[in-house]
This record gives C-alpha cells, sequence and structure tokens, in this order.
C-alpha cells in the first residue's frame, strides 16, 4: 500500500513518543511539572514529586 505524501512532498508518518518521568528519589509517577532551570548548557525542566513524603524537586537530563 503507498504511502501518502504530504504537501511538501514527504511521507505523512505519525509518530508518537511516549516517555515516563518517574522521581529520581522515590519512583513515583506522580509528578508536576515545576519550571524551568537555565544555567550555560542550556534549559532544563524542573519536575516536583508530589508524594507526601517525597516532595523532592528534580531534572531529567539528556544522555550525551
Amino acid at each position: 500500500m503507498p504511502k501518502k505524501l504530504a504537501e511538501n512532498g514527504t511521507a505523512d508518518i505519525e509518530k508518537t513518543v511516549t516517555t515516563t518521568v518517574v522521581c529520581t528519589h522515590c519512583q513515583s509517577s506522580d509528578i508536576v511539572k515545576r519550571g524551568l532551570r537555565r544555567n550555560k548548557f542550556g534549559t532544563a525542566q524542573l519536575y516536583l514529586c508530589r508524594n507526601p513524603l517525597c516532595r523532592h524537586i528534580f531534572s531529567v537530563r539528556g544522555i550525551k
């Protein structure tokens, strides 16, 4: 079955990427976004663990 081409001539393929962020301290998946952290390397998303016993603030680093 031929692929449908988009207006720009490329194949119209949907890519679904699912990432699950868990707390780096207690491994809970009950987290919320808590702002951004900026430094000379760029910007990183901060997350807050909503576990009442943890409340850890962390960022997820990319692998270089």
